[in-house]
């Protein structure tokens, strides 16, 4: 089995406490996190605000540092690379962000904005050279080569993060990130940009780590999702048996909440019960859902391990093996488990 294009090894993120006299703890934002992502694929990341999603994608693209573990891009660790060489490295990996007016500069026409990576990344490209990558670019996320001769203002919000998608494609690279790159989006060009990168996933081979709150793009788009929550992550497997049959009661508790997506009548009948559910914060030890979970028990003290369940899948909860029988009802005779 080749080894994958992308592997995030047991990274956590830990931001320095504060407030008055020093006495905020510190932050634990990613907590051991694992993953990977293979040539080619969508790999999903879902969870809620809050749950360190957006402090993976910066670990991932190296525009921060974690404060441990590994980021293998090829089998380079991307953290332990000297500058230079971490400069040459960004043109495999590049990152979509969501705001797709905010990530434009309004003063550069969209030809300089698109460019603008060459300059930092591939810098010996001619001025014909880097004009025709250019046009190519454009054309290929549905934008006209003319374009390049507007500025950002002149777009639609789905054009502009064309655009956006296109200075990310210039370089060509290996890993796309696409940071909620479609939540900003009304629904109708949501639908035009996830077609847009299955297409470039399908067509160019491109590897796509795509974060987002939306259950539905990310069932839609990814071939393997992997759940956050606070900081960890508490489910991982293909896309399909995640959304379908959840083993993990954050991942239920989630489905619950997405009108839109289709789910099992059984998870259906619990939605009543998931809307009960509030929680104030994590617990300090064990596991950090326990707190808001419709069937914690004395074991949930101890922390559960992201293991696997089944040939594809990982779970951190002690009971998702149960959470995959006919013992799945969130009663009173489940959370006596």
């Amino acid at each position: 089995m080749s080894a994958p294009l992308l592997a995030v090894e047991a990274v956590s993120k830990l931001y320095a406490g504060g407030g008055l006299f020093g006495r905020r703890p510190p932050l634990s934002a990613l907590d051991r996190v694992s993953l990977t992502v293979d040539a080619g694929q969508i790999h999903g990341i879902v969870g809620e605000s809050g749950s360190g999603k957006s402090t993976l994608a910066r670990i991932v693209t190296a525009l921060e540092r974690p404060s441990s573990g590994r980021v293998l891009l090829g089998g380079d660790d991307l953290h332990g690379l000297p500058a230079v060489a971490l400069r040459a490295r960004r043109r495999d990996i590049q990152m979509v962000f969501q705001d797709p007016y905010g990530s434009l500069d309004p003063r550069q026409r969209v030809g300089r904005i698109v460019a603008e990576p060459l300059h930092l990344v591939v810098p010996k490209l001619s001025r014909a050279e880097r004009t025709a990558r250019v046009e190519s670019v454009l054309e290929s996320v549905g934008l006209a080569a003319s374009d390049a001769m507007r500025r950002p203002h002149e777009f639609s919000g789905g054009q502009r993060q064309r655009i956006a998608i296109a200075r990310a494609l210039i370089t060509r690279p290996k890993l796309l990130v696409a940071d909620e790159a479609v939540s900003a989006l009304d629904l109708s060009v949501q639908a035009q940009i996830l077609n847009l990168l299955l297409d470039l996933s399908e067509r160019e081979g491109l590897a796509i780590l795509f974060i987002s709150h939306n259950l539905s793009a990310v069932a839609a788009i990814a071939d393997v999702v992997s759940v956050m929550y606070r900081g960890r992550v508490v489910e991982t497997g293909p896309s399909d048996a995640i959304f379908s049959d959840p083993r993990h009661p954050y991942t239920r508790a989630l489905a619950l909440a997405e009108p839109a997506l289709d789910r099992p009548q059984s998870l259906r009948r619990q939605t009543a019960a998931a809307r009960d559910v509030v929680s104030d914060g994590p617990a300090e030890t064990g596991c950090h859902y326990r707190s808001a979970c419709l069937i914690a028990a004395p074991i949930c003290a101890e922390e559960p391990l992201l293991r696997q369940i089944d040939p594809n899948r990982r779970s951190a909860c002690h009971f998702a093996e149960a959470l995959g029988s006919k013992f799945i009802d969130y009663d009173a005779s489940v959370q006596t488990v």
